[in-house]
């Protein structure tokens, strides 16, 4: 572990998951809260797969370069 730096919570530590966007095809994800300022996420088709633990504030960065175009996708 980092000095500095919590460990990454277990996955039974998130509660209250919710849809945080939607799309046109349906496609969404779930997030909740952990303790600590952990935030995860998970596929809504797929509640039991893969969960993905993040700091909360490089969720907020994440959403913020989102909304202003700076992660938005290259062309390929």
């Amino acid at each position: 572990m980092i000095e500095g730096t919590t460990p990454v919570p277990a996955v039974d530590e998130f509660s209250n998951w919710r849809k945080s966007s939607t799309s046109d095809d349906g496609a969404c994800v779930f997030i909740a809260d952990g303790p600590n300022g952990w935030v995860a996420l998970r596929d809504s088709d797929d509640p039991s797969g893969a969960v993905v633990r993040i700091p909360r504030k490089s969720w907020e960065h994440m959403v913020r370069g989102i909304k202003n175009g700076s992660l938005a996708p290259s062309e390929m």
